[in-house]
């Protein structure tokens, strides 16, 4: 399965250029965001203790999940998941869907 994950804000949408069916997001929902195609979001994912704090984390994240211990987090992207470890976000290992 692949994602696709939001990367950066560009200044001015162009959708004159012709895209690959299926290879690229559409111009009619991109709104002006560069996006990277990922084939696997585990390097996306982070996991906090339910004790911690996260509101800083969650900011940065598209999804998440609570556990009887946890939260998770699916990260907007890879800048988010570095800022989220230095918050004291551990990369999550584990199988879970969204």
């Amino acid at each position: 399965m692949r994602f696709w994950i939001t990367t950066t804000k560009t200044c001015t949408a162009s959708s004159s250029s012709p895209s690959a069916r299926g290879t690229t997001p559409s111009s009619s929902w991109s709104n002006g965001f560069d996006y990277d195609l990922a084939e696997n979001l585990k390097s996306y994912m982070v996991q906090l203790p339910k004790s911690a704090k996260y509101a800083q984390i969650l900011k940065n994240s598209v999804a998440f999940k609570e556990t009887a211990n946890e939260r998770i987090f699916l990260m907007k992207d890879l800048a988010a998941v570095e800022e989220a470890v230095g918050l004291g976000a551990k990369i999550y290992g584990g199988a879970i869907s969204f």
